[in-house]
Order: C-alpha cells, then structure tokens, then sequence
C-alpha cells in the first residue's frame, strides 16, 4: 500500500476541515492544528501539505506571509496553501513564492483535490536519492560520521532536535557537521 499525503490544516474552521477530512482516506491523512500548535508540529512531524485556513475578514497579507516564511523554514519541502475570502485569495497569489496555492471560500472538493495533486502525483523518488537515503542510513547504524558528513552539501543546515533551549541548536556547513560528530566521540 502506498504511503499516505499528510495534510495539515490549520486554524479552525470547521467547514474547511470537515472538507479536508472527506478526501479519500487510502491517499490522505489530515491532522489539524491552531496557528500556536504548527511549528512544534513541523518539527516532529513531515508533512507533504499545510493548508492555512484564514478567518474571515482577514485583510494582514505581509503578517501572513512572515508566518508561511517560518513555518518554511522548519518545513522546507511542504507544500502550502491557503484558504479565505475571495477578495484576499486572487491578491495572495500575486507575486508570492511563498504560497502554491489560494482557493477562495466556499471550496469544492474538486479544487482542493487539484491543489494537493502535486503531494500525491510527486512522492516518487529518483533512484539517485533511494541510494543516498540508503547510505545515509547505513552510515547511521554504524557510526560512520566522516561518511555521513560527506553526503551532505557545503551549505547544508542542520537543526538538532530538541524543544529543550539548552541544547535546541542550529549547525550550518558541512566542515561544522564534522567537527560536532568528532566533539560526539
């Protein structure tokens, strides 16, 4: 069986959700959230779409868009999109990388379903990256941390996963990856 897409929604609009939840079962798997909960559950959770129902009225375009950038940034590869009012949909688009997808109220089952195909229609994997997610984890289950280091771009960020202040960390670079692993030893 293949795996589910994994669909957050969030806020609380019960119309939206209960839309969401009608979706075939067998290819999604909802999970909603108030707009305090979503970045803890970025962080532990992967999810293939965040869906962000606006409440009505909302007009604050820039303070939604700082809220996407971050929730980006904890999951880059999530598709999102938006739910409101007409009137804020068309202008959400317009311009803004940030955002895949803006359906204006009230939304049909057929629209929805066309802004999550991409999640559903995109989840193969090339063989290239079957094989480094492979080493990857082979080098996991031996400790081989100079192999591991060098799966990993020159740019790459890596945020240790913790809630806990003390030790919630960012590493950045690849030379930074090697020299926490030989801290670790």
């Amino acid at each position: 069986m293949p795996a589910l897409t994994e669909v957050l929604v969030v806020g609380d609009g019960s119309d939206l959700l209960a839309l969401v939840r009608a979706l075939d079962p067998r290819v999604f798997h909802v999970t909603s959230a108030t707009p305090a909960e979503v970045a803890t559950l970025l962080r532990h959770r992967a999810f293939h779409a965040v869906v962000v129902d606006l409440p009505v009225g909302t007009t604050d375009l820039e303070g939604l868009l700082h809220q996407i950038r971050m929730f980006q940034a904890v999951a880059p590869l999530a598709l999102f999109g938006v739910v409101g009012d007409a009137s804020l949909a068309e202008h959400v688009l317009a311009g803004h990388e940030e955002i895949s997808f803006a359906l204006a109220r009230p939304v049909s089952g057929e629209a929805l379903i066309g802004a999550l195909a991409p999640c559903v229609t995109s989840r193969a994997a090339s063989a290239d990256r079957v094989a480094a997610v492979r080493i990857y984890f082979s080098s996991l289950e031996r400790s081989a941390w100079d192999r591991l280091a060098t799966l990993c771009t020159e740019d790459v960020v890596y945020r240790l996963p913790a809630d806990d202040i003390r030790i919630n960390a960012e590493i950045f670079g690849r030379a930074e990856i090697g020299r926490a692993s030989c801290r670790e030893r």
